[in-house]
């Protein structure tokens, strides 16, 4: 399990779950703006990815979902292996 981000943000960060658990990414949001721990002390919502195996793809979305624009490829084409992965050239 993985943090993908934290902020303070909670629309953004319940709308980025919604978007990777349709891609099929399965993923948590811990410090849960509703906790009664949020009442007491200031800590921001953080998304988790629960497969790591599934964290690039997810970073990849997040990176589309903040610069507004439709991601270019299925989610699915994203899901790849960790050998696979380890092999992609940038």
């Amino acid at each position: 399990m993985k943090m993908l981000f934290s902020t303070s943000d909670f629309s953004e960060i319940t709308a980025v779950r919604k978007i990777l658990l349709k891609a099929g990414i399965p993923c948590e949001i811990f410090h849960d703006a509703m906790s009664p721990a949020m009442l007491e002390m200031a800590v921001y919502p953080e998304l988790w990815v629960e497969d790591d195996e599934d964290f690039l793809a997810a970073s990849v979305l997040l990176a589309s979902v903040r610069r507004n624009s439709a991601c270019a490829f299925p989610p699915a084409a994203f899901r790849q292996t960790r050998e696979e992965s380890l092999s992609v050239q940038l």
